[in-house]
């Protein structure tokens, strides 16, 4: 965020034990002191925009987006689904009624309060289900971006999508935008060419999803648009990846 000319203000929503190569657990933070973190906040600094990483579950999330609202009414929020840590792990807790899309009225409803949403592939398909749009006998088709492409473009009706294209089945790791457009009613689409060569394992960072899910949000807190942001993000990140041998990246 810093080298995005904007000042971050963290609060924390768990304490993790975890290295670059391995996520053992994690330990929830109480949300009465995060929902005063973010009073305490918003009433001495100007923000405007907030990025959601790692959550418990649905509850919690609905919850602090609900917050947010209350405390920044007009700050963009992002939110990076965190289902599933690079480091391995789980993070997310997700029932099967919940897979089986029985709670899709709900997650409507949370994804509505966002202004983007950023999966990766594995995430994006997860979110299809949690919709009720795709059922778990789909899952062999999820790095596909001919199959997620229409259902992530009715998705957008709810909220932008910003598809992170490492997952993806294809030959660069292309990014996609998925957005509604109130002016025409339509769904759109922009694809965010790389400009590197596809990738070897060397270039995989630890927390790479939490590095470009604040890089659009440090953009949208500047006041650019969707696309800007995305761009800028994807830019970063081409950096980012290849920064360096190891897990752990060089800003």
């Amino acid at each position: 965020m810093h080298q995005q000319d904007v000042y971050g203000l963290g609060i924390i929503s768990c304490n993790t034990i975890q290295t670059d190569k391995h996520f053992d657990r994690a330990a929830w933070v109480k949300l009465d002191f995060i929902e005063a973190s973010l009073k305490t906040l918003s009433g001495r600094f100007a923000i405007k925009a907030v990025k959601i990483g790692a959550v418990k579950n649905r509850q919690m999330l609905f919850i602090l987006l609900t917050a947010i609202q209350q405390y920044l009414p007009s700050a963009q929020i992002v939110w990076d689904p965190v289902f599933n840590p690079t480091a391995g792990g789980h993070f997310f807790e997700l029932t099967k009624t919940e897979l089986a899309g029985k709670n899709a009225v709900n997650w409507k409803a949370i994804l509505s309060k966002c202004a983007l949403v950023t999966p990766n592939a594995g995430e994006a398909a997860t979110l299809c289900r949690l919709l009720g749009l795709t059922k778990a006998s789909d899952l062999s088709k999820e790095r596909s971006l001919d199959y997620l492409a229409p259902l992530l473009q009715q998705i957008s009706l709810f909220t932008a999508i910003l598809l992170k294209g490492g997952h993806l089945a294809q030959t660069t790791p292309d990014d996609w935008l998925f957005y509604y457009e109130p002016g025409t009613n339509q769904a759109r689409q922009a694809c965010l060419k790389t400009n590197a060569v596809a990738r070897d394992v060397t270039s995989k960072k630890h927390g790479s999803g939490c590095v470009h899910s604040s890089i659009v949000t440090a953009q949208l807190a500047q006041g650019n648009t969707l696309q800007v942001a995305a761009y800028a993000a994807k830019a970063y990140m081409e950096s980012f990846l290849n920064s360096s041998q190891g897990l752990l990246g060089v800003h």
